[in-house]
C-alpha cells in the first residue's frame, strides 16, 4: 500500500512500525481506493517537502502502485498473486543473496532499482493477498509494510564501484543479506511448519538476531549502528501473533558463528558520513 512508503525517508527508516500501520488499517477499510492515494499522496509529499527530496520521484511511484491498487480489485490479479506467493518469494530471495555477495548479475543500476521497486510492489500486493482467507497469523501485513520501507532504502543507497561493475558498499551487501533473511521468512502458512523455505529463514533470523545480541552496541562503528537499527526495525514482533517468530519458536540453544567483521572504514567515507549527518 502506498502509504507503507512512509516507512523510507531520505537518510533514516528510524520509525516505529506501529503508528504507520495504525493509520494503514484506517485506510483498508476504506473502499475507495482513490481516498487511498489521495491521503498517501497528501502524507507523501509532505515528507518530501520537509526531506528535501524530489517531489516528482514520489508522485511518479505513487501513481505506480495506485495501478496497484486498482489491480487487486481484479479477482484475476488477485488469485495469481495467492497462487504465485512462494515462487516470487524465492525470486527475490535469490535476488537479495546475490545483491549480498555483490553481484549485480550484470544489471546497471538503474535496472536493479527497477527489480527493488517490483520487489516493493509486490510486497504491496501481499498486504492485500489474505483478503477473504482465513488468517492464522496478524503480523504477515505488518511485516510487509516494514519491509517495504527497507526495499525502498536500499534502493536509495546502492551503487556499483570498480571495473568488474559490483556492488562494494558492505552496509548495502549487509543489509540485503539481512532483508533476504526476512523476505524469506514471510508465509502465507501461519504458525504450521508446512512451509519449510519459511521455516528455515525464520530460524536463520533467530541465529542473526543471536549475532547482534552477542556483539556489544558499544563496539559498533557508525556503519553498525546503521545496520543495528535496519535489524531491529525488521526483527518486529506482534504480542498477540501465534506465528512461530512471534512466539520465538525457531530460537536455538547452539550459539551462532560470528559474522565476519565489516571492513575498516574508509576516512574520507567517514568525513562525508560525518558532513551528511550534520546536514541532517
Amino acid at each position: 500500500m502506498p502509504l507503507s512508503l512512509c516507512l523510507s525517508l531520505k537518510h533514516t527508516i528510524i520509525h516505529p512500525p506501529h503508528t504507520y500501520y495504525h493509520y494503514y488499517l484506517k485506510l483498508q477499510s476504506s473502499s475507495s481506493p482513490v481516498i487511498i492515494i489521495s491521503i498517501s499522496i497528501i502524507i507523501r509529499i509532505s515528507i518530501a517537502i520537509s526531506f528535501g527530496i524530489n517531489i516528482a520521484i514520489h508522485l511518479n511511484l505513487l501513481i505506480q502502485l495506485l495501478v496497484v491498487v486498482v489491480a487487486m480489485l481484479d479477482p484475476d490479479i488477485h488469485n495469481s498473486a495467492l497462487a504465485n506467493f512462494e515462487t516470487h518469494r524465492r525470486s527475490f530471495v535469490q535476488d537479495l543473496e546475490a545483491l549480498a555477495r555483490g553481484d549485480t548479475q550484470h544489471r546497471t543500476i538503474p535496472r536493479i532499482r527497477t527489480d527493488l521497486q517490483t520487489m516493493l510492489y509486490t510486497l504491496s500486493m501481499w498486504t492485500k493477498v489474505r483478503e477473504g482467507i482465513i488468517r492464522e497469523s496478524k503480523c504477515f501485513e505488518e511485516k510487509c509494510l516494514i519491509l517495504m520501507g527497507v526495499i525502498d532504502q536500499i534502493s536509495i543507497d546502492i551503487d556499483i564501484t570498480g571495473p568488474t561493475r559490483t556492488i562494494g558498499d558492505p552496509v548495502v551487501k549487509k543489509m540485503c543479506q539481512m532483508l533476504a533473511l526476512h523476505i524469506g521468512a514471510l508465509t502465507l502458512d501461519g504458525f504450521s511448519d508446512i512451509d519449510t523455505e519459511a521455516v528455515e529463514s525464520s530460524r536463520e533470523i533467530e541465529l542473526e538476531q543471536r549475532r547482534w545480541e552477542i556483539k556489544h552496541e558499544d563496539y559498533d562503528d557508525e556503519r553498525g549502528r546503521k545496520l543495528r537499527v535496519v535489524w531491529v526495525h525488521m526483527y518486529y514482533k506482534v504480542d498477540d501473533c501465534l506465528c512461530g517468530l512471534c512466539t520465538g519458536s525457531y530460537k536455538h540453544t547452539r550459539e551462532p558463528t560470528l559474522s565476519p567483521p565489516l571492513p575498516p572504514l574508509d576516512p574520507e567515507s567517514s568525513d562525508d558520513s560525518s558532513s551528511s549527518s550534520e546536514e541532517e
